[in-house]
């Protein structure tokens, strides 16, 4: 470590120092979280000790292949640091939510909230950087929901939404310090200067947000970081001009969180440090606020006249191939077809007027006459779980799936489209034309990695 760093880090930690700079060294832990809906027939892992703040999650004693695992590229877990999962027990799911996660990618803290929303929410999942932004889409389209739509947009062009969502997540860019030890390039980067630029990146995001919060509606704010200036500094220059109140987080001394306060307006506001030395995974900061329960204001879910109106013949045409609650609508973008929640119809096309949309809910398919070629987001989807006809594989056919190879046709598979399992999760759509399973995987996402089909993951 240089000479800057050691005289930072000393100030910083004090006696713990060496411990810090020690756990920097370790080897970092692995967690995965399992998709609730999506239910994998047999054990997936060597499931290691579970997080003990989110009960569908585990370290792994290892960390394997995930390329090379079919569940992965099937949505059935998501790949998230432990600590990340942690806000989620300071929030209620038992009603309708309108969500906005405002720096999202990849995708972690997304997917949780999408397991923990009712059918009945919406969660925006935004994301200004445009690479990070496919990756972000491409995680979001696994998990399979569709009250979800992903955005490209600044937390400004969100303003017109003031006082609008009941939860708004920020994430935000940091210096990174929690990932010293998993991202030997945060190490590399980092230096006071760092620091102080993303704290000024991070004042006007966080206020921004504080804008969107309806009344009564909580602020999640965090990093992977450890300083005072991007951490509680941003929380006082926010709580100074906003009416927040605490959110306490229920924790247990066994867990190695440390729970420290920030003082304003004559209040005492909880945060949570996980420390590198101190816990079992990365390093983060924690903060849930309150705004104020006053003023309620409506929703403001105006009929926005974006989205092209779906003929009738064209819904009868998906109906006949897959069935659709009367609680979704479905709207024509670009000639496909989205199914998204009735309910957040006008909200949506309102939303679409103010910033770029890359995902719509759930892409179903096309139409043409009486013929309907359905998405791949259709096949992960809860949408499609209940569809009749499917292609089960074993390990080695569903390796050659994801390479894009057609599959042979086994006795019992009925001719025509059907979803490619594998343990009983859907990998994508294939249609069987007699003499082969034509493969439908999009070329974007065919494996392109050697796998090893008798090993196995």
């Amino acid at each position: 470590m240089h000479q800057e760093f050691e005289t930072h880090f000393r100030k910083l930690f004090g006696s713990d120092y060496q411990l810090f700079v020690d756990a920097i060294g370790e080897k970092p832990v692995v967690s995965v979280r399992f998709n609730s809906h999506k239910q994998a027939s047999g054990r997936l892992f060597d499931q290691g000790k579970a997080v003990p703040w989110n009960d569908r999650a585990f370290w792994l004693p290892e960390r394997p292949a995930f390329y090379a695992d079919p569940l992965h590229h099937a949505g059935a877990y998501y790949v998230q640091e432990a600590s990340s999962m942690f806000f989620a027990r300071a929030l209620q799911f038992d009603k309708a939510l309108l969500a906005l996660d405002l720096c999202a990618a990849p995708g972690g803290k997304s997917t949780l909230l999408l397991n923990l929303l009712s059918h009945d929410s919406l969660l925006i999942s935004n994301e200004l950087d445009m690479n990070r932004n496919k990756v972000l889409v491409e995680n979001i389209n696994r998990w399979g929901n569709y009250n979800v739509a992903v955005t490209n947009g600044h937390s400004r062009a969100f303003l017109p939404f003031k006082n609008q969502f009941d939860l708004v997540l920020v994430d935000a860019p940091c210096s990174g310090e929690g990932m010293f030890r998993k991202d030997k390039t945060s190490l590399e980067q980092w230096s006071p200067n760092f620091v102080a630029s993303c704290a000024a990146i991070q004042q006007p995001l966080l206020h921004d947000a504080a804008e969107l919060v309806a009344p009564g509606g909580k602020l999640v704010y965090s990093t992977c970081t450890f300083e005072f200036d991007e951490n509680e500094g941003q929380l006082l220059k926010l709580l100074d001009n906003k009416d927040f109140e605490p959110v306490d987080i229920e924790i247990e001394d066994s867990w190695g969180i440390e729970k420290r306060y920030v003082a304003a307006r004559g209040k005492r506001f909880p945060v949570y440090y996980f420390l590198l030395h101190k816990v079992q995974g990365e390093g983060q900061f924690v903060a849930v606020l309150q705004k104020a329960d006053e003023e309620a204001l409506p929703k403001n879910m105006k009929k926005g006249k974006t989205f092209s109106s779906v003929a009738k013949a064209d819904r009868e045409v998906v109906q006949r191939f897959i069935d659709l609650p009367p609680s979704i609508e479905l709207v024509e973008v670009n000639h496909s077809l989205h199914a998204i929640p009735a309910a957040y119809s006008g909200f949506l096309a309102e939303l679409k007027n103010h910033v770029p949309l890359w995902k719509l809910g759930t892409k179903i398919g096309e139409v043409s006459g009486k013929n309907f070629k359905p998405s791949h987001e259709l096949a992960l989807s809860q949408l499609a779980a209940n569809f009749k006809v499917s292609f089960e594989v074993d390990y080695a056919q569903a390796i050659d799936y994801l390479k894009r190879q057609p599959l042979p046709v086994q006795e019992g598979y009925q001719k025509g489209w059907g979803l490619v399992k594998y343990r009983n999760v859907a990998l994508g759509w294939a249609k069987n034309i007699g003499s082969r399973l034509n493969n439908y995987l999009p070329h974007d996402l065919m494996l392109r990695k050697n796998v090893n089909t008798l090993s196995g993951l």
